[in-house]
C-alpha cells in the first residue's frame, strides 16, 4: 500500500501499523503538544517576570525611612527674624568663623550706579571697602548672631542660617556667593527636580519658575556650595528634604535623583530577566526530555502482508485528515 503522510506521525503510524506503536506515537504527538503549550505559556509569562525583576532591583535601594540630615525640611525652615539687641562679643573663636563666613562672600559694590560682584576678591578683602561691601559683612554678622561658637564651625548650620536670614535682607544677595562652578554646572544638569508641575526626566537646569523646589534649589546650591558642602552632602540634604514629609513606601531614592546613574546600571535588569527567564526554560525542556517516551526501533518488511484491522486503522487515520 503506498500511502503519502505529511507529517512523522502520520509516517510512524503506516509503518507501525502492524508492529503495535501507534499507542507510542500518540504519545509522544501529545508530549509534543504539552510542550508546545507550556512555552507558549512561558513567553506569555516573560513580561510578568521582567516587571518583577526590574521591581525587586529597585526595591533594593528604597530607604525605610526619611534620614534626617538636617533641619531644613520644607515645613521646617528657619526664622528669617534677625535677633534684636546688641551683637555677642567676637572673641578669637567667633572672630576666625566670622571671617571664613566673609570669605564666601564676593567683593559686591555699586559703581556709577551699576551693580558689581568681583568674584576673584573676598567681602573682607583690603580693596573692598564700599559702603555696599561693609552693610553686607554687618548684615552677615547680625544673621550669624544667634548662633554659638561650636554652631558657627557647623558649614551645615551656617549655610542654613544664611540661607534663611541674610539672603532676604536685599535682592542683590543672591548674586554674591563664590561658589564652585563646576559643582554647581553638575548639580544642574545631573540632578533631577523633584516637583509635580515636572516632567519625571527633568533636570534643575531645565526646570522653570513655575516648580517651587527648582527655585529654592537653584538658590540653595550656591549657598551650600560656598560654604563648604561637596556635591555628594549637597545631595543627600535634597533627598533628605524631599523625603522628609513622605511615608515609607513613597520615599526616593538616590539613583531616581541621578538618571545617569540609572543609565549606567540599566543593564542589570535585563541581564537578571533574561538569566531567570533562561533558567526556566532550560527546566522546562530537560523535564520535558525526561518525559518523552522512547519509540522503538521497528523494522518494517516492505513484503508482509497488511491485516484488514490494520488497513482499517491506517484509512480511518487518514480519513481524520483534513488534506487527505
Amino acid at each position: 500500500m503506498h500511502v503519502r503522510a505529511r507529517s512523522f506521525v502520520s509516517i510512524r503510524t503506516v509503518a507501525c501499523a502492524d508492529r503495535g506503536c501507534i499507542r507510542t506515537a500518540a504519545v509522544a504527538q501529545f508530549a509534543s503538544q504539552r510542550f508546545a503549550g507550556a512555552l507558549g505559556f512561558m513567553l506569555r509569562l516573560l513580561p510578568i517576570l521582567l516587571v518583577l525583576v526590574a521591581r525587586l532591583a529597585l526595591a533594593e535601594d528604597a530607604p525605610a525611612d526619611a534620614p534626617e540630615q538636617h533641619s531644613g525640611a520644607a515645613s521646617h525652615r528657619l526664622d528669617a527674624t534677625l535677633p534684636t539687641g546688641p551683637l555677642p562679643a567676637r572673641d578669637s573663636a567667633r572672630d576666625a568663623a566670622l571671617q571664613a563666613a566673609e570669605d564666601h562672600l564676593a567683593c559686591a559694590c555699586y559703581a556709577a550706579g551699576d551693580f558689581q560682584v568681583d568674584l576673584q576678591k573676598g567681602a573682607r578683602a583690603s580693596g573692598c571697602s564700599c559702603p555696599f561691601a561693609a552693610r553686607m559683612r554687618q548684615d552677615l554678622e547680625r544673621s550669624l548672631a544667634g548662633l554659638t561658637n561650636a554652631e558657627l564651625a557647623d558649614k551645615r548650620v551656617v549655610a542654613e542660617h544664611v540661607e534663611a536670614k541674610f539672603v532676604p535682607l536685599q535682592p542683590e544677595y543672591e548674586r554674591v556667593f563664590r561658589y564652585p562652578r563646576d559643582r554647581m554646572d553638575w548639580f544642574m544638569k545631573n540632578v533631577r527636580c523633584v516637583c509635580d508641575g515636572c516632567k519625571p526626566t527633568i533636570f534643575f537646569s531645565k526646570c522653570g519658575l513655575s516648580c517651587a523646589p527648582a527655585i529654592v534649589y537653584k538658590l540653595r546650591a550656591k549657598v551650600f556650595l560656598a560654604f563648604g558642602f561637596t556635591t555628594d552632602e549637597l545631595l543627600d540634604y535634597y533627598l533628605a528634604d524631599m523625603n522628609a514629609q513622605r511615608p515609607p513606601r513613597e520615599q526616593i531614592t538616590r539613583d531616581y535623583l541621578l538618571p545617569g546613574k540609572q543609565r549606567e546600571k540599566g543593564w542589570l535588569v535585563p541581564a537578571l530577566a533574561f538569566g531567570v527567564v533562561s533558567l526556566a526554560l532550560v527546566w522546562l525542556l530537560r523535564r520535558w526530555a525526561r518525559r518523552k517516551p522512547n519509540a522503538p526501533d521497528v523494522v518494517v518488511d516492505p513484503a508482509a502482508p497488511v491485516s484488514d484491522a490494520a488497513r482499517r486503522k491506517v484509512e480511518a487515520a487518514l480519513d481524520d485528515d483534513p488534506e487527505w
